[in-house]
């Protein structure tokens, strides 16, 4: 809109009964209400107006998932090495349908909002619960920052929430889970989440790519090309956001995932995460991470909540390589990594600063020998462009390596976009970038010494612009990712076991021993380590183990994890002053550990040799109990 006053003239003039409200998301934003076929060739006409866009469409829950894991982004890894990061004192916003606030797994955690007509969705539930579930219900119902608050937002309004509000009530990422049709085109709530996201820049909005993977786009520069470019809503073409694909256990992006190019050919999506049928579960996923990240930078801050663009710059460059080499329009920048994440920020690999029209920043980093890889990410809140934009990128900056010790310069991997099959699936090359808010640079194997990160405002018409450097050396030797403390496996189920290994190319043999035993037992006689996966049909017993991984020169133990099928708790009877619970006994079970439902969460009781507890009246009031047996002198479990 070019003059606000005119145009209401205009329309008081040329269309009195259209009912005319300014759309509080979005400055010069209106919206219309009334307006048929004959109004819109004049409105279209009218010379204070610049875009008319469609309004808001009705949106669409993204696919549920039936299962979930917390291993394939390391989330739960993370959980384990550093336990005090649960999300606490961090706050989500799920828009969609209501979530059921009275969901155990968020016992003490949710804010109030305001009241909704709408019935509470399994599907919103089911994304909450990923994001920050307690796991009081089991621990499937165990979420990557678990201990963070939760409000819900309507999505029935597909602008952007009232920024001021979100950010006053404490919110710092808001999920997205939910698309719309197909649309590859810059429009009013893309440029409306642009702004929304350079004026509340703390702010993290990450949205699920859509399960449209094997479609294709009927408009736009990629229309008619099968399997690229659908994207499901135009709001996902947003330049200051994160918009996350899927993939199954092993890194692979699901069919149903959806595909960039974004309309203009930027990288989308930027990210990908565990979500096997789709891509609802890797965006909450991807939110939850966030808000670990969030609360480890405050951690680091003083207190101050990190901008959105290191957020993004750190998600980003600690992401998992996936799929063709380097980035892609399958998996964008990788599969999502949570503890690499945590640790990017923890170990204060990043820098803050700001470019102007052709002034150049320069940081220097210190590679240490023995490097696997060097990588460096640039982000940037870019302004919002104009709608119809043929592209969407305002402020262009340039990251570029030295290496000052023999003058190697290293650019970032840009995509062909041109609009045909085999352009879009050539590799990445190295040159300077026209068309990203985010440039990457990777070294394999680097020599040891100093390095400089350049940063140079190339083309800046709207400075100072802000932007954010993550980066890191990769990590060499090997690491358990599954099991670890706490794990429990189901006795005669088929069990996914992961690590993490960086070295050569190495064969290995994989070996369990049950607690008490003294000799170890063969899962895997021999495979090349670099796999990363191996699958194990659990023995049917319970009891306490250990895996261990022996290669020529070296031996890996596992943490100790427990074998036991999960117990059945009954109530025995139920009286006002006492009632008694009982269970069938484990096998090699020493006691019990009794749990019961506080505030916010499990927390233990006491433990029992006994299969049966008689509840006291103080203990009564809890309402929620669970029970798991302890298995082996040095292992308790958790439930």
């Amino acid at each position: 809109m070019q003059s606000a006053a005119e145009f209401r003239a205009w329309m008081h003039q040329e269309m009195p009964s259209v009912r005319v409200s300014l759309h509080a998301a979005s400055g010069g934003a209106y919206t219309l209400s009334g307006v048929n076929a004959t109004y819109l060739t004049r409105l279209l006409a009218c010379p204070w107006v610049t875009f008319v866009d469609v309004p808001s469409r009705q949106a669409r829950e993204e696919r549920p998932l039936d299962n979930s894991d917390l291993t394939t982004n390391t989330i739960a890894p993370l959980h384990a090495r550093f336990p005090g990061l649960t999300g606490l004192g961090m706050l989500v916003s799920v828009k969609e349908r209501p979530f059921d606030p009275a969901d155990i797994d968020f016992r003490g955690r949710v804010v109030a909002a305001e009241a909704s007509a709408q019935a509470t969705s399994a599907h919103a539930t089911a994304m909450a619960t990923l994001i920050a579930g307690g796991g009081n219900s089991a621990p499937s119902g165990k979420g990557a920052a678990w201990q963070a608050r939760l409000i819900t937002a309507d999505f029935s309004e597909l602008m952007p929430d009232d920024g001021a509000r979100l950010t006053q009530t404490g919110v710092s990422v808001q999920n997205h889970s939910y698309g719309v049709a197909i649309e590859n085109y810059y429009g009013l709530e893309t440029r409306a989440y642009d702004a929304h996201a350079t004026q509340f820049s703390q702010l993290v909005h990450i949205f699920s790519s859509g399960n449209d993977g094997d479609k294709t786009s009927p408009s736009g520069r990629y229309a008619g090309l099968a399997g690229v470019a659908n994207l499901t809503g135009q709001f996902k073409m947003s330049k200051n956001t994160l918009s996350v694909g899927a993939t199954d256990g092993r890194g692979n992006v699901v069919p149903l995932s959806s595909r960039g190019p974004a309309y203009d050919g930027r990288v989308k999506p930027e990210l990908v995460a565990y979500g096997a049928d789709g891509s609802s579960d890797a965006a909450a996923l991807v939110s939850g991470i966030s808000l670990l990240v969030q609360q480890a930078g405050k951690e680091q801050l003083g207190g101050i909540l990190p901008p959105a663009s290191l957020v993004k710059a750190v998600l980003l460059n600690s992401a998992n390589d996936t799929g063709r080499p380097a980035i892609d329009f399958e998996s964008g920048y990788g599969q999502a990594d949570a503890l690499g994440a945590v640790q990017t920020i923890r170990e204060r690999r990043f820098y803050t600063s700001s470019a102007t029209q052709n002034t150049e920043r320069v940081f220097t980093v210190m590679v240490p020998a023995g490097s696997p890889e060097l990588k460096i990410t640039l982000a940037w809140h870019d302004p919002a462009a104009a709608p119809n934009a043929t592209q969407a990128l305002i402020n262009d900056l340039d990251l570029e390596l030295l290496r000052p010790a023999t003058k190697q310069r290293w650019k970032p991997w840009v995509l062909s976009h041109y609009p045909r099959q085999d352009s879009l699936a050539l590799p990445a090359r190295r040159r300077a970038d026209r068309l990203n808010n985010v440039e990457q640079i990777t070294v394999a194997a680097p020599a040891v010494g100093v390095y400089e990160l350049h940063v140079r405002g190339y083309s800046v018409p709207q400075g100072p612009q802000a932007f954010s450097i993550a980066y890191e050396f990769g990590e060499t030797g090997f690491a358990w990712l599954n099991p670890l403390v706490g794990s429990i496996f189901t006795p005669s189920a088929a069990q996914e076991l992961r690590w993490h290994w960086a070295g050569a190319a190495t064969t290995a043999r994989l070996e369990y021993q049950p607690e008490g035993s003294s000799s170890w037992q063969v899962i895997h006689p021999g495979f090349e380590l670099k796999s990363g996966f191996s699958t194990w049909t659990v023995p049917n017993i319970a009891t306490a183990a250990q895996l261990r991984m022996v290669t020529p020169t070296r031996t890996y133990l596992s943490e100790t994890f427990a074998i036991h099928s999960p117990l059945s708790l009954q109530v025995g009877y139920a009286c006002p002053d006492e009632a008694l619970l009982h269970w069938p006994a484990v096998p090699g079970a020493t006691e019990y550990q009794l749990y019961g439902l506080s505030a916010t969460r499990l927390e233990p009781l006491r433990r029992i040799r006994d299969t049966v507890a008689v509840l006291s009246a103080a203990e009564l009031p809890l309402r929620y109990f669970a029970v798991a047996p302890v298995l082996g002198a040095k292992w308790g479990a958790e439930p």
